[in-house]
Order: structure tokens, then C-alpha cells, then sequence
């Protein structure tokens, strides 16, 4: 326990004493300037560290609500930007409406579509059964008896479809399908039915 002479009397007294035991007077040790200093430093620094804390949090919560608010804003954006290429696509669709159908028992039931400015038309088989080795002809009746899939497809199945390109359409002269060059105007399909006996389809775009 320090001693310090008292501010009144000078006799020594405890600095932490609150009365003087000689003289009686109160505070009798006087704490110098560079103690009170010392605890108002340390009540700014605390000060400061909490305020420094509180004005992180706002700062933190406002960047979340920002990036919150951005992230909706690029979900709706790609979301209309979506349904405006679905309502282009469904616009720009070309299907090809069957022609004199085949007898029942030869028919078959198929989809064809191009969409767009696409290098490839969409066959789907709409049947029950699957379509063995299916022969494709674009325009059938025309261009040195039309153009053929080069393609091998050994099968198919209901339900799927197969993408023919244009790269892969080549007539008996050897000259490719070009789609700046040459229209779809008719296509024909010819196949085995896995369920027994051939089937055809004949459709026409038109243009």
C-alpha cells in the first residue's frame, strides 16, 4: 500500500484512503494530472472501439441488403431475358405438316421441326414403337433425288428424337444441303417398326 503526505496536514496517508486519520479532511491525496489523463484516455479508446463495432455492423448489413437487391435484380433480368428467347424461339419454330399420309398400316407418327436459323432439323418420334434404321430425304422429289442423311441410325425409340444436321445431307451428285442455298420444301422417312412391318412419313414445309 503506497503513502503520500496528506494535502492538509503532511503527515503520510494511504492513497487510497478517502479521509485523512490525522486531520480529517476528505480526499486527502489529490491524483495527479497524468492519471486522470491516463483514465480519460482510456474512456475515449473504449469509446472509439465501440463505436468503430457499431458503425462496421450497418456497414455490413447494408452491403447484404445491396447484394441482396443486385442478386433480384440479375434473377429478374435473366428470368425476362429467358421468357423473350422462349417467345423468339416459339416465333422463329418451322414444322413440317404431313402430306398424303400412307395407308394405317404403313403410317408413322413423327414431328419434324426447325427452329430458327439452326443448322440441323429435329425429327421426333411420336409412335409407340421404335423406328429401325430410318432413312431421312430432304425435298425427296428434287435435286438428284434429294438429299439423304449420311448418317447410320440404327434405332430410334418412341418417345425420342434425332437431330439432322446439314453437314450430313448429301444428294447423288455429292453436293451437300446448303440452308443459304437450299430450301426445305418436303421430307420423307422410311423405316423397319420394331413392332413389325415398315412405316413412312411424308411432310412438307410451308414456306
Amino acid at each position: 500500500m503506497a503513502l503520500k503526505p496528506c494535502r492538509e496536514c503532511g503527515e503520510d496517508v494511504s492513497t487510497e484512503a478517502k479521509t485523512c486519520p490525522h486531520c480529517g479532511v476528505k480526499k486527502p491525496i489529490l491524483k495527479s494530472d497524468s492519471q486522470k489523463m491516463t483514465k480519460i484516455l482510456i474512456w475515449l479508446f473504449m469509446i472509439t472501439i465501440i463505436a468503430v463495432g457499431i458503425v462496421a455492423i450497418i456497414s455490413l448489413s447494408r452491403t447484404d441488403e445491396n447484394i441482396d437487391e443486385t442478386e433480384l435484380t440479375m434473377t429478374e433480368r435473366a428470368r425476362l431475358q429467358a421468357l423473350s428467347a422462349r417467345m423468339e424461339l416459339r416465333d422463329s419454330i418451322h414444322n413440317a405438316e404431313e402430306v398424303n399420309p400412307p395407308s394405317e398400316s404403313r403410317s408413322l407418327s413423327a414431328r419434324v421441326v426447325q427452329i430458327g436459323t439452326s443448322t440441323f432439323i429435329s425429327i421426333y418420334n411420336d409412335d409407340t414403337f421404335d423406328w429401325i434404321a430410318p432413312q431421312i430425304v430432304i425435298n425427296p422429289p428434287l435435286e438428284g433425288g434429294g438429299f439423304k442423311h449420311s448418317k447410320l441410325v440404327e434405332r430410334l425409340r418412341a418417345g425420342e428424337s434425332l437431330a439432322v444436321y446439314y453437314k450430313d445431307l448429301v444428294n447423288n451428285d455429292g453436293v451437300l444441303f446448303n440452308g443459304q442455298v437450299h430450301d426445305l420444301s418436303s421430307i420423307a422417312i422410311e423405316c423397319s417398326k420394331s413392332s413389325g412391318g415398315s412405316g413412312q412419313w411424308l411432310g412438307k414445309w410451308n414456306n
